[in-house]
């Protein structure tokens, strides 16, 4: 028995070949040259790929088995793109963990505690609150239950935001 999805693909030309096709045949193109996965996405927006039953990987680990073969343990295999739907192996490489957090880190892919990637505060279409009204909640004395009611939002959002786990980027 295989240890993990993808060596149930590693060591078996035929289910190669079928993992190979079924990725090509529930993908799209689009003009970046990403090869989109068009099936199931975990909550981080990665493609998943069904291997056999209980058995799924990421569909970009999926792609570069087939194309190079087994990924180191101490590797993890990266977007150049930056579209976690991507399974271009052109559009992918190999990197450690460490690498992999510099990169997400460099191109402010980032998520915080509230689990927004890249776009924070007002900018961010899930926005509740202003940068000011913002400040204002960590200035002010009332309790999280008052603050909540005056703002229209949870008593954890506003114990995030004075713990400074919520707008980490606001200074104030």
């Amino acid at each position: 028995m295989a240890s993990t999805a993808l060596d149930i693909i590693t060591g078996d030309g035929d289910k190669a070949a079928i993992a190979y096709w079924k990725l090509r045949s529930h993908s799209r193109w689009l003009m970046s040259g990403c090869i989109e996965w068009m099936r199931a996405l975990n909550k981080r927006g990665y493609g998943v790929f069904s291997i056999a039953p209980n058995a799924n990987a990421l569909t970009h680990r999926v792609a570069w088995v087939l194309a190079y073969g087994p990924i180191p343990n101490d590797l993890c295999v990266l977007h150049r793109c930056d579209n976690p739907r991507c399974h271009n192996v052109d559009h992918l490489f190999l990197g450690t963990r460490q690498e992999n957090l510099a990169d997400m880190r460099r191109k402010d892919r980032q998520r915080d505690y509230s689990g927004c990637i890249g776009i924070r505060g007002e900018a961010n279409a899930n926005a509740k609150l202003s940068a000011s009204q913002v400040l204002e909640i960590r200035a002010a004395c009332a309790t999280q239950d008052a603050l909540s009611k005056q703002y229209g939002v949870s008593r954890e959002h506003i114990r995030d935001i004075r713990a400074r786990r919520k707008w980490v980027h606001l200074d104030g």
